[in-house]
């Protein structure tokens, strides 16, 4: 009997050393995908993209409120602002962030005249305060939140 445990383990190895030497090599490991862009870091992102809930106070007629959104494309802010009195949704324009100190300008129809609002502001965190002026009307206050998500 140990006979035959000797020749099953001699031919279990000669088995083994075939099938080694005949195996098909291992594939090389494929190369790394190229590592993605690095994010922003928190100093280079834009700081005043989001929804904006404002208050222009003090206006003749009131009161009034909108939503101002901005975004962020390529290398430079995207908007739009609503007027809930004028019941109007246009483009932002010229929209400039230097430092904490926001500057834009926003065109709405009066009755078939272009009024030019703009808006000086300084931001901190999610707060906007400044003003807005309206010309042949003059200037009011302006202050946004942003909206948490």
């Amino acid at each position: 009997m140990s006979r035959l445990a000797t020749l099953s383990a001699l031919l279990l190895f000669v088995s083994a050393c075939s099938a080694t030497k005949n195996a098909v090599p291992a594939a090389p490991p494929a190369p790394e995908a190229p590592a993605a862009a690095p994010a922003p870091a928190v100093s280079e992102a834009p700081a005043a993209i989001g929804v904006w809930d404002y208050t222009i106070s003090g206006t003749p007629q009131g009161d009034a409120g909108g939503v101002l959104t901005l975004a962020w494309s390529g290398d430079a802010y995207t908007g739009e602002m609503t007027n809930d009195m004028l019941f109007q949704t246009v483009d932002v324009d010229d929209f400039a962030l230097d430092g904490n100190q926001v500057k834009f300008s926003a065109t709405f129809d009066m009755q078939g005249q272009a009024l030019v609002t703009k808006v000086t502001a300084k931001l901190t965190g999610n707060t906007m305060l400044g003003e807005v002026q309206v010309p042949g009307f003059g200037a009011f206050d302006f202050d946004a939140e942003r909206r948490t998500p």
